[in-house]
């Protein structure tokens, strides 16, 4: 049932693209939830079909399941993504910002992934869009906060651990900015 389910929702998305938002929202549910090497292999082979545009509105929801375990989810989320991203790349790399720049995450994998699969084609957007997120990310944070968020830092070094030249790690940096 879960094959005709998804070929249904598959049809459905075909013969009627401006209602495309519930029709995702079925067939990326019952890809998460009951995804099988079959279901798969039916998504990937309608993907050319369906129009990339459907995808932007629940492109939060496929990123989110960008860290599964599951491989072929992985390499369905990938395939969408550079979709969406070869398309619409502003899209897609203002969408995949915030996996990439969290270091800890298997989702910045994947985003580094289709970051790079994108600076191939669109160089100068990719390397435009870096630079912007990393300034506003750098004028987020003021120079009290680094400051203290250093000072605190420091002062454990020296006084919980008693290590001078952890505490000279966190203040020389801080030093030289000024």
């Amino acid at each position: 049932y879960i094959v005709s389910s998804i070929e249904g929702s598959l049809n459905g998305l075909a013969l009627s693209p401006e209602d495309s938002l519930s029709f995702t929202l079925r067939i990326l549910s019952t890809l998460f939830r009951y995804g099988c090497k079959e279901v798969y292999q039916l998504f990937l082979t309608r993907l050319a079909s369906i129009p990339v545009h459907v995808w932007i509105n629940v492109l939060p929801q496929i990123i989110a399941r960008s860290s599964s375990d599951d491989e072929q989810l992985k390499q369905i989320i990938c395939e969408l993504l550079s979709s969406v991203g070869l398309e619409y790349p502003h899209v897609a790399l203002y969408s995949l910002m915030v996996p990439l720049k969290n270091e800890a995450s298997g989702r910045q994998k994947v985003a580094s992934q289709i970051y790079d699969k994108l600076s191939n084609k669109y160089p100068e957007t990719v390397d435009a869009i870096l630079k912007f997120t990393d300034e506003v990310i750098r004028v987020a944070v003021t120079w009290w906060e680094q400051w203290f968020t250093n000072l605190d830092e420091a002062s454990r070094a020296l006084l919980v651990r008693n290590d001078i030249q952890e505490m000279i790690s966190y203040l020389l940096p801080m030093h030289e900015l000024i």
